[in-house]
């Protein structure tokens, strides 16, 4: 006698295929920021990147080695893709006496 073949399904099997997670992208960072000031002395900077946040702006401290001049640091302001969008941060910098200059990262 023949004996009928059962198909056994997994429980794995019978869940429908869940999609991929989806993961967050934030945009591109700009390759262009604004240089407010460049210092020997870090807690000047620090306090100059605090004021500057207090006034509302994405600012920052970079620090960097010079080779033969040493340790400097750098406050900016911002990343921007493009001059257009630092326009705006430029020109108010310039109005409250700053002396800005966008550079590259």
């Amino acid at each position: 006698m023949v004996k009928p073949v059962v198909a056994v399904k997994s429980a794995a099997a019978a869940k429908p295929a869940s999609a991929a997670p989806v993961v967050a992208v934030s945009p591109p960072a700009g390759h262009l920021t604004i240089q407010v000031s460049a210092l020997k002395d870090g807690a000047t900077a620090e306090r100059i990147v605090a004021n500057l946040k207090r006034d509302g702006y994405p600012a920052y401290l970079s620090r960097i080695v010079i080779p033969q001049k040493g340790l400097w640091f750098r406050v900016r302001v911002g990343s921007y893709q493009t001059r257009e969008q630092a326009a705006a941060d430029m020109t108010r910098l310039q109005q409250s006496r700053k002396n800005p200059i966008l550079v590259e990262k």
